[in-house]
Formats: structure tokens, C-alpha cells, sequence
């Protein structure tokens, strides 16, 4: 048995990879999550780092879901269409059972790489879902300081991990997770993609 296999059992990968098997090697299966969420996936995540950009960019994203579905804040789906907009694949969406409303975050190492294709994708969403919520979560930290609310219009957010902005989006996903409802929500809403439980 490889150490990566729960990132597979999960469904964060479809196979062992070099990603996964880095971040195995620092995170594992075993043990909690500290209480600091964003000062753990920070220490992890700067452990992880490599030479290959594309390679952090998928630990990033298998650490941030692993920690998630560590917490217990499920369901969620992850690289996945929403039923109203097949057309874009988002990095992780929760849905709020209350409000019928996505809460989605694109993840990124980079912030200026990413931020213009989200703050578009984010009209989209919110011409569909204007309840919607969408974020950028970005390990780039000097990039997301240097953000203001003045250079993107849909975006709700350019937050780093290791923010009282992200343990909020934290407490804000724990109030509609692991709830019948929001399985049932997560299933109806979502037409391709994985759904983290």
C-alpha cells in the first residue's frame, strides 16, 4: 500500500502521482488538523514546494482538499460544472441548501495568473446564482497584500490561508456542511466533476 492511497479512496486524485505522493509524505491520513487551518496548509504547503510550478500547483490543490475533507467539511465538489453553466469548471464548490446559492473557490499558487479568468468566470456565476459567493485562495501571499477590491468586480475575495479572511470562508463553509440537505444540493447541482464527501 503507497502512503497516497487515501488521497485516491478520497477521490482528490484518480491515481498516485508525484503530487500526491509529496504531500502524503508531509500531511498523511493520520491525525487532526490543527485549529490554525491556514498556518497548517501554509507549513505543509511550504514543506511541498518544488522546482516544478505545475507541481505545486496540484499539491496546493490536493492539500487545501485533503484539509477540507479532514475537517469534515463535506460534501463539495472539486473540479467541477455546475448544472446551470456546463461550459466552466471550478476548483471547489459548496452549496449553500439554504439559499440554493454555490460558494466556490478557485485555488491558485499564482494571483496575477489567475485573477482576471476568475473575476470573468465570476460574472457568469453570479448571472446565474446572483447570491452566489466566489473567491480566489492564492499561497502567493505578497501577491494577495497587494490585491484591493477596486481591481475585480465579481470576485468576493483574493484571501491567503493563513488569514482571518480564510478562517471566516472556514466557518462560513462549516455552517452548511455535513448536512442532509446539502448532500442532496451538492448532487442535484453539479453536472460533471467529484464530489468530496
Amino acid at each position: 500500500m503507497k502512503n497516497d492511497d487515501y488521497l485516491v479512496a478520497w477521490g482528490i486524485t484518480k491515481q498516485s502521482n508525484k503530487a500526491s505522493q509529496i504531500l502524503a509524505l508531509l500531511q498523511g491520513e493520520e491525525g487532526a488538523v490543527p485549529a490554525n487551518v491556514g498556518s497548517h496548509i501554509r507549513d505543509i504547503y511550504e514543506s511541498c514546494v518544488t522546482e516544478v510550478k505545475n507541481v505545486n500547483g496540484t499539491i496546493f490543490e490536493y492539500l487545501l482538499v485533503a484539509t477540507l475533507k479532514k475537517l469534515g467539511l463535506t460534501p463539495f465538489g472539486y473540479k467541477a460544472t455546475l448544472e446551470k453553466i456546463p461550459s466552466i469548471q471550478w476548483d471547489l464548490v459548496f452549496w449553500d441548501p439554504k439559499t440554493s446559492q454555490p460558494i466556490v473557490l478557485w485555488l491558485t499558487t499564482s494571483v496575477r495568473e489567475r485573477y482576471m479568468l476568475a473575476d470573468a468566470q465570476g460574472f457568469r456565476l453570479k448571472y446565474d446564482f446572483p447570491g452566489a459567493s466566489i473567491f480566489l485562495v492564492s499561497m502567493h501571499q505578497k501577491e494577495v497584500a497587494g490585491f484591493h477590491g477596486h481591481e475585480f468586480e465579481s470576485l468576493d475575495g483574493i484571501i491567503y490561508p493563513d488569514s482571518a479572511e480564510f478562517s471566516d470562508l472556514i466557518d462560513r463553509i462549516r455552517k452548511i456542511s455535513r448536512t442532509e440537505l446539502s448532500n442532496d444540493a451538492i448532487r442535484g447541482s453539479i453536472s460533471s466533476g467529484r464530489i468530496i464527501y
